[in-house]
């Protein structure tokens, strides 16, 4: 296909914008999937909840995605978990809830809460007062607060009403039972269960018995298709998981939403493994330490978000001109302090492009799913050793707090790469005398541009390292020639980088004339649109971008070539993964935008509406 001739303009459009009109469906309108949220406060069990029920489901052989809505506080304040159930894949909310459960009068309100027409709305009749008049609803008032004094157990509502959901739902209540037990079934004495899950037992079936004239929701779930080994977890412990089966053994960190979970998940696991897991002070410190660990020969990093970041910026620089490698997990949220930080977004991305100080190249990824959680996690320790430098990892707080299923990783399959280390190569590449270390110089000019690598304790590899500008053997120069050659050689070293990583992922129709463009969450949000979009005459082909720098340009410029219009979808108010591809890609400048920023991850409904819009690029 030829190029595309077209102005140089683009069309900016955010999803907040009216429509043209057009109906467009909503993605459980396809069948074999529903969804089905808890409502209450900060502190009433609402996540615990969802973890349950959504466990139930993937052990029943379904699909599951699980988003959360909570507010920056440890108690009170409104928050919901919304479990949507499918027969398919899923990796995105659903704009409509066919089960509303409802523990206070805030979560309650089903405009807000986008429930279903015909929907039923399951509330505790102690906190919420049903509307007068007729509702688009069905209200099902249980007397959760008193069932849970009877019971002794005052703070076991939540349970009381995922036992009614069970039953309002049509689940196995063998399967909710078996995972509440794993949840709270710690043996007391030798064959008895605990007392905590004695109670949750007891509340489940009250919960279940309690609802027994209702009618189900018109939307039944998915037939049960048991499947062996499924993992339910985020994209924050799948990425931890990678990190530990890709040889981290150090990780330094100051707590921080979305990034913590991160952070715990290494601290349970680390040690076990003979690694170290450290909260320290500031975000400062845990960059330093990372890269400490990282110069002896560690694979080491740290998680972080965007305050957090911003405090790493000149520890950043000092990987870049020590060479050292060490891996940044950015876990990418709307804005500082409080608020905010809740919910989902994706303006970093300039940030981690460019942020910092001086000119040391680096590599950033991104995560779009459970599955390249994992293997992004290889490959960001892989690159951060092999080029000796850092190695930035995008993600969100839509994949980094929500869950979801996914078939077991393959960890057999995964391979190392260590780098250039002088303790396996020796005197080659003039490296100097192996014994003595005369002659070694850490920064010396490769073929490749990369350096030599040693580490503390490699017999003859001893060397100077500090953050100023160097010569070859580590010693502090300001004299232009050298400052120049180490220069350029730092930035040749990532020249080869789409032989050892592959940047871009293509799924889709190469032959239709939409071509999309995203990384991150929006990622899967897009892959069911055009999924959706296909059955009514409209193709295309996403581009899922693993790689944000170095980018993949002759893969970028053959994709654009090939497509007539070109969607780039992106969470933030500016437009800059766009702007990022217009600074390399000559053909980006027609491209439109697909932007959301009001903290809510996309839906599918808001792609697909873009999907379905014909072109408004002026030809």
């Amino acid at each position: 296909m030829g190029r595309f001739e077209a102005s140089p303009v683009s069309v900016r459009r955010t999803v907040h914008e009216r429509s043209s009109g057009v109906r467009i469906p909503a993605p459980d309108e396809r069948g074999g999937s529903s969804s089905w949220r808890i409502g209450g406060l900060a502190g009433e069990g609402i996540d615990t909840a969802g973890d349950l029920l959504a466990k139930a489901h993937v052990r029943a052989g379904r699909h599951v995605w699980v988003t959360r809505h909570f507010p920056s506080r440890i108690r009170g304040g409104l928050t919901t978990c919304t479990v949507r159930v499918a027969g398919h894949p899923v990796a995105a909310p659903s704009g409509v809830v066919d089960v509303l459960v409802a523990l206070h009068a805030d979560g309650a309100d089903p405009v807000k809460q986008s429930l279903r027409p015909g929907g039923i709305l399951l509330y505790d009749e102690s906190a919420v007062t049903p509307p007068d008049g007729p509702t688009d609803h069905e209200w099902v008032a249980l007397d959760a607060t008193g069932m849970a004094k009877a019971l002794g157990e005052p703070r076991a509502r939540n349970t009381i009403m995922l036992g009614a959901s069970a039953r309002i739902l049509g689940l196995d209540m063998t399967v909710l039972e078996d995972v509440v037990v794993e949840r709270f079934g710690k043996k007391r004495d030798e064959g008895r269960l605990s007392e905590v899950a004695e109670k949750n037992l007891a509340a489940l079936k009250e919960g279940f018995d309690g609802v027994a004239d209702v009618s189900p929701p018109p939307r039944p779930l998915p037939p049960e298709t048991p499947r062996q080994g499924d993992l339910f977890l985020s994209a924050n412990e799948a990425f931890a998981y990678g990190a530990l089966v890709a040889g981290c053994r150090f990780y330094a960190g100051y707590p921080i939403t979305p990034a913590t979970t991160i952070m715990e998940y290494l601290a349970a696991t680390l040690p076990r493994f003979g690694g170290v897991c450290l909260q320290v002070e500031d975000e400062i410190a845990a960059a330093n330490m990372a890269i400490g660990a990282g110069f002896t020969g560690a694979r080491a990093m740290t998680a972080t978000s965007g305050p957090g970041l911003s405090l790493m910026a000149e520890a950043m620089g000092l990987a870049g001109s020590t060479e050292t490698p060490v891996v940044i997990v950015d876990c990418m949220r709307p804005g500082p302090s409080t608020g905010m930080p809740t919910k989902t977004g994706q303006e970093d991305l300039s940030f981690l492009l460019h942020g910092g100080h001086g000119e040391v190249p680096h590599v950033v990824l991104a995560v779009e799913d459970l599955a390249s959680a994992f293997t992004t996690a290889i490959d960001a320790f892989n690159l951060a050793e092999h080029y000796q430098c850092a190695v930035y990892v995008a993600l969100d707080l839509a994949l980094s707090m929500g869950k979801g299923d996914t078939p077991p990783f393959d960890v057999d399959g995964v391979v190392l790469d260590r780098g250039k280390r002088f303790a396996r190569v020796g005197a080659t590449e003039g490296a100097g005398a192996p014994e003595t270390g005369e002659g070694y110089a850490r920064y010396r000019e490769t073929a490749d541009a990369i350096p030599l690598r040693a580490v503390p304790g490699d017999v003859g590899g001893r060397h100077y390292a500090n953050s100023t500008e160097h010569d070859e053997r580590g010693y502090t120069t300001e004299v232009p020639a050298t400052r120049v050659a180490m220069v350029d050689r730092r930035n040749r070293k990532l020249g080869d980088i789409d032989t050892l990583h592959q940047g871009l992922i293509f799924e889709g129709d190469k032959d239709a004339p939409l071509g999309i463009i995203a990384f991150g969450s929006p990622v899967p949000v897009i892959r069911e649109a055009l999924a959706l979009a296909r059955p009514q005459g409209v193709a295309g082909e996403l581009c899922v971008m693993r790689r944000l720098l170095p980018l993949p340009r002759a893969e970028l410029d053959a994709f654009f070539d090939r497509h007539e219009r070109v969607l780039v979808v992106e969470g933030n108010s500016t437009a800059q993964l766009l702007s990022h591809l217009r600074a390399h890609c000559p053909e980006a400048h027609r491209a439109e935008s697909l932007l959301k920023y009001d903290g809510d991850p996309f839906r599918v409904d808001e792609v697909l509406a873009a999907v379905m819009r014909p072109s408004e690029v002026t030809a």
